[in-house]
C-alpha cells in the first residue's frame, strides 16, 4: 500500500483572506511576532497499490481533476510506503 500526502496551496500572487484573518487574530491575541500566515489544504489518500510510478500518475490526475484549482492553486505531494491503512476498514463508510 502507498499513502499519498498531498498539500494544495494558493499561488503567491493570489489573495489569501483566510491567512490574513488568522494572522490578524493571532496578532490581536498577543502573538506579535507572527508576520505571515498562509492557508493550505492537506489530503492523505491510501492506495491499494505497490508501484510508486502508477500511484504517482494517479495522484497527478487526482490533483489536476479534483483537488486543485489550476488558476489559483499549486500542489505538492509525497508518497509513503505503508503496511496497513491508518484507519480501520470498518471506520470507512
Amino acid at each position: 500500500m502507498i499513502k499519498a500526502k498531498i498539500k494544495v496551496f494558493l499561488r503567491d500572487t493570489v489573495y489569501d483572506p483566510e491567512g490574513i484573518i488568522v494572522q490578524e487574530t493571532l496578532n490581536n491575541l498577543g502573538f506579535n511576532t507572527v508576520q505571515h500566515v498562509k492557508s493550505n489544504k492537506y489530503f492523505e489518500i491510501l492506495f491499494n497499490e505497490t508501484n510508486e510510478s502508477i500511484v504517482s500518475e494517479m495522484v497527478e490526475k487526482i490533483c489536476q481533476l479534483v483537488l486543485q484549482n489550476p488558476s489559483t492553486e499549486n500542489y505538492t505531494y509525497q508518497l509513503e510506503n505503508t503496511l496497513q491503512p491508518s484507519v480501520p476498514n470498518d471506520a470507512i463508510d
